[in-house]
């Protein structure tokens, strides 16, 4: 089985980060016109059944007819990844690597509006009267890009090298994202630049990102963004057990990684904002309580589902909960997430993204989903607790 460095060389040093995706069949015509049909007639559920056992199924190791894509969020966690080790081991190659990441985020940002941000790169219908475009901007997924360049600033020695880019990602929180709700007490905000939808996550994100921007202009927030208002929105939607649905909206669901991105977001907004440690606490022991399969070590995908699926384990969601684990400091859980991971995911052929509900490893070497956010988890383990065992 591969070593970290030998992860590192194969995924992460390397020129070319395209690469298949799990949405692959959804971009495609047929499947996003099935996928936009499907939300606004159910009798479209067959054809969409079908096109999924044909990705999963069928298709899956030859993927016809795809194309492998960029991602902005896998050159993002590129650079963290690279930067965070070239801090540490002071290597070329992560710093020319690194730097070849953050250009191609810098080249490729998505105007905005007022700012600047990136997203998908793909048509992406979500429900009956909500589809993004190709070039739709995301607060999901601009916080990484966000994060990525203060980080490379940091590491790099390079204050403010950013700064223009940063001030439109600031634009695009403060002035393209919209407000769906407001009241004394709380703002939600939207997924992307339109009047959307309510997704928790998406106003976590929102909150971490506008703290983290006030940070870096040392600055108090003067846009229409209103850092406690968001926080009360996510501590609002904590339900009694510490757990969080997807949204207020439509048939509820609970998910792994949606979980754990709220509880990521929340803590790694303490060092700008009072955050309530029991919100905290209670979110991570509602994860651990609720999601791992103590037979194998692995997090499930669901603790409530919506409607039935094929994947059983995914490594997004391990992924993410290594992560939390790290930042919660819980070293016995990492440590054991990670073998699970190491023994169910990793091969000496790649590394799968999901496991299906017979036991057979899919999705091989999908870098957005999910084997750059694994290594982004593995580097932060590692830097935190040491390579001994790995």
């Amino acid at each position: 089985m591969s070593s970290y460095p030998e992860l590192i060389e194969k995924y992460v040093l390397q020129d070319d980060l395209r690469s298949f995706d799990p949405y692959d069949i959804w971009k495609s015509v047929p499947g996003a016109w099935v996928k936009k049909k499907y939300y606004s007639n159910k009798a479209f559920s067959v054809l969409a059944a079908g096109l999924s056992v044909f990705d999963l199924f069928l298709n899956n190791r030859a993927r016809w007819l795809y194309k492998r894509q960029e991602h902005p969020v896998v050159r993002a966690f590129a650079a963290s990844i690279l930067n965070k080790l070239y801090a540490e081991e002071n290597k070329a190659a992560y710093l020319n690597y690194a730097k070849k990441n953050i250009l191609w985020l810098l080249e490729n940002t998505q105007k905005t509006g007022s700012g600047v941000g990136w997203g998908l790169g793909f048509y992406h219908p979500v429900s009956n009267t909500v589809a993004y475009p190709e070039n739709a901007a995301f607060s999901t997924i601009t916080p990484y890009m966000l994060e990525a360049l203060i980080e490379d600033e940091r590491i790099q020695g390079s204050y403010g090298a950013h700064k223009d880019v940063l001030q439109g990602v600031y634009r695009f929180f403060n002035e393209d994202i919209q407000i769906l709700e407001e009241t004394d007490g709380y703002q939600v905000t939207s997924y992307g630049t339109q009047k959307d939808r309510k997704v928790v996550n998406a106003v976590s994100y929102t909150l971490y990102s506008i703290l983290r921007l006030n940070d870096y202009f040392k600055q108090n927030a003067t846009g229409s963004l209103n850092p406690e208002k968001l926080y009360n929105y996510v501590v609002s939607m904590q339900r009694p057990d510490g757990s969080w649905y997807y949204s207020e909206e439509g048939k509820p669901f609970i998910d792994c990684f949606h979980s754990c991105i709220v509880l990521k977001n929340l803590i790694k907004s303490v060092p700008y904002f009072p955050i309530d440690e029991n919100v905290i606490s209670k979110g991570y022991h509602y994860i651990k309580s609720n999601f791992k399969d103590p037979a194998k070590g692995l997090y499930r995908r669901f603790s409530l589902t919506n409607k039935p699926g094929l994947i059983k384990y995914d490594l997004y969601d391990q992924a993410e909960m290594l992560n939390i684990a790290v930042l919660m400091d819980d070293r016995a859980e990492a440590d054991a997430i990670l073998a699970a991971i190491r023994k169910n995911f990793i091969t000496p052929s790649g590394i799968y993204s999901s496991i299906d509900l017979w036991g057979f490893r899919r999705n091989k070497n999908f870098l957005r989903w999910a084997v750059m956010p694994f290594l982004y988890s593995y580097t932060n383990y590692n830097l935190k607790y040491g390579r001994e065992n790995n």
